[in-house]
């Protein structure tokens, strides 16, 4: 998935193979201690995501593993496949 604002997507590809991400940079947000404004901060995370992130983590307690948000549904699978690099449980 090739996602830049502003960008055709024909325009990416022609600049792709000048480009080298840095994944290591990526700020990770913490499910179990991020506050709900820092959640929606993020481009991918909806208002709706949000709350399901928050109130389940208020019912159940901190989360082990991403894949609680999967399993319990708080996003359907596109949307936890776009946003789980971005997300972590553990410091």
């Amino acid at each position: 998935m090739h996602e830049v604002y502003g960008l055709k997507p024909e325009t990416i590809e022609n600049i792709l193979p000048y480009l080298k991400l840095d994944t290591t940079k990526v700020e990770q947000i913490n499910v179990n201690f991020a506050q709900p404004e820092e959640l929606a901060r993020h481009p991918y995370i909806s208002w709706d995501m949000e709350n399901a992130i928050v109130d389940f983590r208020s019912g159940n307690g901190f989360m082990n593993d991403l894949q609680a948000i999967r399993l319990n549904k708080l996003m359907n699978e596109a949307n936890f496949q776009r946003i789980f690099t971005y997300l972590k449980t553990k410091n």
